[in-house]
């Protein structure tokens, strides 16, 4: 195994700079994602290759059980609790950073807002979607829009991804309401962004409202990857909220059929122990792929953002907007 003794966590200053080390410390040790998932596996911890990947692919930081695992995998066991606590200062930071800044939770409270009326939270044009005021949604489907980057090319692209709404939103409030009927269908994912058994987790599956699916949809800047998912969610009484997300899908275009670069639908959100990013679809050149439907609690400012990926680098990244009915 390679030499790591050079890679010191202090350095780090910010999410980006602690992945950076992470990643810096992984080549040292000149392993695979497979071979660090597999030492993991040996030594009785969960480490999922497409973890590492989406973790090391982004800038944001990674979950303390998921940074521990990879330090010891990467054979630095004795160094984790550096590790660990270069984390923490940063989580710290950044979480003085956001108290302070005027935007952050601004007027939609603590939560975000959804930007239907234009106001967001600390991430932008769309805002956090988990948060959302339903001031001005249509009782059946949300239709506010803000309009994407996507809409400035002139080759007809992005129009296109605009042709399928009302077919795809009725598909959503059908499976809205067959959730509700049924109290969960088949291959719902029940996750809890802490513990599922944890108190903000519901009963049973029949406590998930009623409220319609959001369509979101994009596609990457050069028009390579498009993606799409069906998004709802609800206080949980908590300060959190729980949300569902159903039918997430990505699609290489035919036209960059092989160029060597799939696409992935990522799912960003923060909850009690930070922000994260993860992975619902992964589709290879030429191919798509179609994720598991999921319902989750303990979470907020969640956004979905679409990217090329060759398996290893991300780019052209562009952020999930909530379709015009």
């Amino acid at each position: 195994m390679g030499n790591q003794e050079g890679t010191d966590p202090e350095q780090a200053q910010d999410p980006a700079g602690l992945v950076a080390l992470m990643r810096e410390l992984r080549d040292r040790s000149g392993l695979t994602y497979r071979q660090l998932e597999q030492i993991s596996a040996d030594h009785g911890t969960v480490l999922a290759r497409s973890t590492v990947s989406n973790t090391l692919a982004r800038e944001t930081l990674p979950r303390p059980e998921m940074l521990a695992a990879f330090v010891a995998a990467c054979g630095q066991p004795d160094r984790v609790e550096a590790w660990l606590a270069a984390r923490e200062r940063i989580a710290a930071r950044e979480a003085d950073g956001a108290d302070g800044a005027d935007g952050a939770d601004g007027a939609d409270g603590a939560d975000g807002a959804d930007g239907a009326d234009g106001a967001d939270g600390a991430d932008g044009a769309d805002g956090s979607i988990a948060g959302t005021t339903e001031a001005d949604a249509d009782p059946l489907v949300t239709a506010a829009f803000e309009p994407s980057r996507e809409e400035s090319h002139s080759d007809g692209r992005a129009r296109g991804t605009r042709r399928r709404p009302l077919v795809f939103l009725t598909v959503l409030v059908v499976v809205s309401l067959g959730s509700w009927v049924l109290g969960g269908g088949p291959g719902l994912d029940f996750e809890d962004g802490s513990d599922a058994s944890g108190p903000s987790a519901p009963a049973s599956p029949t406590a998930v409202p009623g409220t319609a699916f959001s369509l979101f949809e994009g596609r990457t800047t050069r028009g390579a990857t498009s993606a799409s998912v069906g998004y709802r969610y609800w206080d949980s009484g908590d300060g959190w909220y729980g949300i569902e997300y159903v039918m997430p899908r990505s699609v290489d275009d035919r036209a960059s059929y092989g160029d060597g670069w799939g696409g992935k639908l990522l799912m960003h959100y923060q909850d009690r122990f930070g922000s994260h990013t993860n992975g619902l679809t992964d589709n290879p050149d030429g191919e798509q792929d179609t994720g598991k439907d999921s319902i989750r609690y303990g979470m907020k400012n969640v956004w979905f953002e679409v990217c090329d990926s060759d398996g290893r680098r991300l780019r052209d990244c562009q952020r999930l907007r909530k379709a015009r009915a």
